[in-house]
């Protein structure tokens, strides 16, 4: 992928990876060390509230000073707000006219001018006689380069721009039924993201406008049935990508999904799946799954799973 993996600065040893996430309330940041065996250890992740551009450098120059960051590659992990995903067929073009053709093809499927914006895109699966189709990842031009000049004015150097749901991917792998697919819910305050993958493969990447703000659980029984309402129109959205990967592409039954925990309300959310939704759900527990030296509570865990995943995109290989 073109400038999802542009190499901006070469070092001659690289100490390990720095993920970086510019959010409206803050940035994330999460650092992983290269070990002896090619594996990474997590020895950092934190969120920290900004509320100007010139605070979000100032934080920036002292991590990157603390931890000596100049010796890191730098993963990008842009915002859900700062790009958009569009699933087109593949263009019957050369190779050389595919970026083109692509720009024509998404013109009027974006809210903002197709000329000033930065296009990458990714194979997705077919099956049986299916036409090729193609996931594009568009983003405006000044609002990646905006935050490439923050973290190269800090120090850092870039190797590679990425998006939520290709690190919620890196994640997924690490679980332990990743080789017959697995499903993952992914929650923030006002939106979600439902993904299904295997083996490093992206099949269903939706989301969703229902946030965990919206779950209210500890009021699932009151009088108001507007938490039961977002809790059985979450369980549907979960059902319909199980039920769409199961159908077409034939995987196989993806019995259960993982859920990034946000809080203690995360296990309420398992038993309501369970229990009133027949979904077979569990907690993801970040802490649990990597290597890690560092206290990883749910809060953290949720603010900065994508800058986490982002540090293990290199561990990552598709099937």
């Amino acid at each position: 992928m073109r400038w999802l993996q542009k190499l901006f600065r070469k070092h001659t040893h690289c100490q390990g990876i720095v993920g970086i996430s510019f959010l409206p309330q803050g940035m994330t940041i999460a650092i992983s060390n290269y070990m002896k065996d090619n594996g990474l250890k997590l020895i950092f992740c934190e969120f920290i509230e900004t509320k100007k551009t010139e605070d979000c450098e100032l934080v920036l120059k002292k991590w990157v000073a603390e931890y000596k960051l100049e010796d890191y590659h730098c993963h990008l992990v842009l915002n859900i707000d700062d790009y958009r995903r569009v699933n087109i067929e593949a263009p019957e073009v050369p190779e050389n006219e595919i970026a083109l053709a692509i720009r024509w093809k998404i013109n009027e499927l974006i809210d903002f001018p197709v000329d000033d914006a930065m296009i990458d895109y990714y194979p997705v699966p077919v099956f049986s006689e299916n036409r090729s189709m193609l996931e594009v990842i568009a983003s405006p031009r000044k609002t990646i380069t905006s935050q490439i000049e923050q973290c190269t004015e800090a120090g850092l150097s870039i190797k590679v721009i990425d998006i939520q749901e290709t690190t919620l991917r890196n994640l997924a792998v690490l679980l332990r039924k990743n080789q017959r697919g697995v499903a993952v819910l992914y929650l923030q305050k006002n939106f979600g993201i439902i993904l299904v993958q295997k083996r490093g493969v992206i099949y269903v990447a939706r989301k969703i406008a229902i946030g965990y703000e919206k779950l209210h659980l500890e009021e699932k029984y009151a009088m108001d049935n507007s938490a039961s309402a977002v809790l059985n129109n979450l369980a549907l959205e979960i059902r319909r990508s199980l039920d769409y990967v199961e159908s077409y592409y034939r995987l196989g039954v993806i019995s259960e999904l993982a859920i990034v925990p946000w809080s203690d309300d995360t296990q309420k959310l398992v038993e309501n799946l369970k229990n009133d939704h027949g979904i077979i759900a569990y907690i993801m527990d970040l802490a649990a799954m990597m290597d890690c030296d560092i206290k990883l509570d749910y809060p953290t865990q949720s603010i900065c799973a994508p800058v986490i995943g982002a540090t293990l995109r290199n561990l990552v290989t598709t099937a």
